[in-house]
C-alpha cells in the first residue's frame, strides 16, 4: 500500500478536533451525533413528550487532507423542503461550508425546534451524512434579524448553535465568548528529526460577525435601511477576534478560505455589509497587508443571492467575495454593485470551489438547482 494511503487511512481514523471521520454510508454513532441525541432526549423530557432518536449520523471532517472540491452556500429555511441538497450531493464535494442562516429563528420561541425540523429533512439529513460541514451562525440562526451583540436571543441561540454543531464546541475555548473557529487542513508532518511537511495545507476561517457587532445606525431618511457608522470604537468583530484573525493569517497555508456571513466586498446594496462600518472594512485589508498573507478567497452568504465580488485591494492584490444561497426560498431581487463581476442570481443556488493544487488554481462556480453553471470565474494561486 503507497504511504500517501496509509496516512489517508489514519488520518480517517482519528479525531480530529472533537469530530470522527465517517465514511459515507457509516451507522456507527459519532460525537456529535451522541451528543445531539442526548440534547434531544433532555429537551423532550422538559417539555413533556417522548424523546425521539437521532435520526442520522453527520461525517466528520478529515482533516488529514487539503480539499479538493468544497460546496458553500447560506439561507436554509427549516419550514420548506430544500431540494438542493441532491444537486450539492451531484457536485461530490469534499467539504460543505454552511456560511449563515441555517435555520431561520426569528419568528419563534424555541430556536432549538427549529434545528430539530431541519434533522427532520430527508435531503438535509443524507447531505450530512455524505459531506462533512463546517458551519457559522448569522441573524437568523441569532433569532434577533439584524441583531449583534445586544440581541436578547443571543444566550440562547449560542447554547442551541453549539449543541447542532458539536464540533464548533469542540473547537473553541470554553470561556470564549464568540463562535468565531479556524481549521488546517492536509500538510501532514512526517519525519523524526527533520519535520518535513507533505501535500498542500488550505485554512478555513469562519469569521463571527454576530457576537460583537456594535448596533446598527438607522438611516434617518431615504430608502437606505442603515447608515454607515463612521465611529472608530464601533466593531464588527471585537477585539478579540481582531487580534485571534491576525494569529490566523500567520498560519502556513496554501490556500485560505475566509467565511464571512455578511457580504465584505460589495457595499453598495441595501443590506447590511461590512461598509457600514468602514473603519472595520478598511482594517481587515490593513490586515491582509501586515500579516502579508497569500491567496486568501471570502465566502459570504444572507443576500439570498449569488453574486461574484471583486476588489483591488492597494499594496496587496485582487480580493474575491463570494456570496451564495439561498438554498430554498429564492426571493431576493436584481441588484448592481460596483464590484460584482458578472449580473447576480436569485434563484436557489450554491458556490462550487474547484482546486487544482498542482496547476495552482482555483475554479468559482455558483451552481443552479439543476446543476449547471450560471456564474464562474478562475483564479491563480500564488
Amino acid at each position: 500500500m503507497k504511504a500517501r494511503n496509509i496516512v489517508r487511512l489514519l488520518g480517517m481514523g482519528l479525531l480530529a478536533a472533537g469530530c470522527s471521520h465517517q465514511p459515507a454510508g457509516h451507522h456507527g454513532a459519532t460525537a456529535e451525533g451522541s451528543a445531539r441525541a442526548a440534547n434531544g432526549t433532555k429537551a423532550a423530557a422538559v417539555e413533556g413528550r417522548a424523546p425521539t432518536a437521532l435520526p442520522y449520523n453527520p461525517r466528520g471532517v478529515d482533516f488529514a487532507q487539503a480539499p479538493e472540491k468544497i460546496a458553500f452556500a447560506g439561507g436554509a429555511n427549516q419550514n420548506e423542503a430544500q431540494p438542493l441538497w441532491k444537486t450539492v450531493l451531484a457536485a461530490s464535494p469534499d467539504l460543505f461550508l454552511f456560511v449563515g442562516d441555517l435555520v431561520d429563528a426569528t419568528d419563534t420561541n424555541s430556536i432549538s425546534d427549529q434545528y430539530k425540523k431541519l434533522d427532520a429533512l430527508a435531503d438535509y439529513r443524507n447531505a450530512r451524512e455524505k459531506i462533512p460541514f463546517m458551519a457559522i451562525w448569522n441573524d437568523r440562526d441569532l433569532g434577533t434579524l439584524d441583531g449583534g451583540a445586544d440581541a436578547a436571543t443571543k444566550a440562547q441561540a449560542r447554547r442551541d448553535f453549539l449543541n447542532h454543531w458539536v464540533y464548533v464546541k469542540d473547537s473553541i475555548p470554553f470561556n470564549r465568548d464568540g463562535l468565531y473557529h479556524a481549521k488546517l487542513m492536509g500538510g501532514q508532518v512526517s519525519g523524526k528529526r527533520r519535520k518535513r511537511v507533505s501535500g498542500p495545507t488550505m485554512q478555513v476561517i469562519m469569521l463571527d460577525t454576530r457576537s460583537f457587532r456594535s448596533p446598527l445606525k438607522k438611516a434617518s431618511e431615504g430608502p437606505r435601511r442603515f447608515a454607515v457608522n463612521d465611529d472608530k470604537s464601533a466593531t464588527l468583530l471585537g477585539n478579540d477576534q481582531w487580534e485571534w484573525l491576525e494569529d490566523q493569517l500567520q498560519k502556513p497555508a496554501q490556500l485560505r478560505v475566509i467565511v464571512t456571513p455578511i457580504q465584505l466586498v460589495a457595499t453598495e446594496p441595501n443590506a447590511e455589509n461590512w461598509g457600514l462600518f468602514p473603519h472595520e472594512r478598511e482594517k481587515f485589508f490593513q490586515l491582509l497587508k501586515k500579516t502579508k498573507a497569500k491567496n486568501v478567497l471570502v465566502l459570504s452568504g444572507d443576500r439570498r443571492l449569488a453574486s461574484i465580488a471583486k476588489t483591488d485591494v492597494k499594496g496587496w492584490g485582487p480580493l474575491y467575495d463570494v456570496t451564495a444561497g439561498p438554498i430554498n426560498e429564492a426571493d431576493a431581487e436584481l441588484e448592481n454593485d460596483s464590484t460584482y463581476v458578472s449580473p447576480v442570481y436569485i434563484k436557489e443556488n450554491f458556490g462550487l470551489l474547484d482546486i487544482d493544487w498542482k496547476r495552482k488554481r482555483v475554479g468559482i462556480e455558483i451552481k443552479d438547482i439543476e446543476g449547471k453553471t450560471v456564474q464562474s470565474v478562475s483564479i491563480k494561486l500564488n
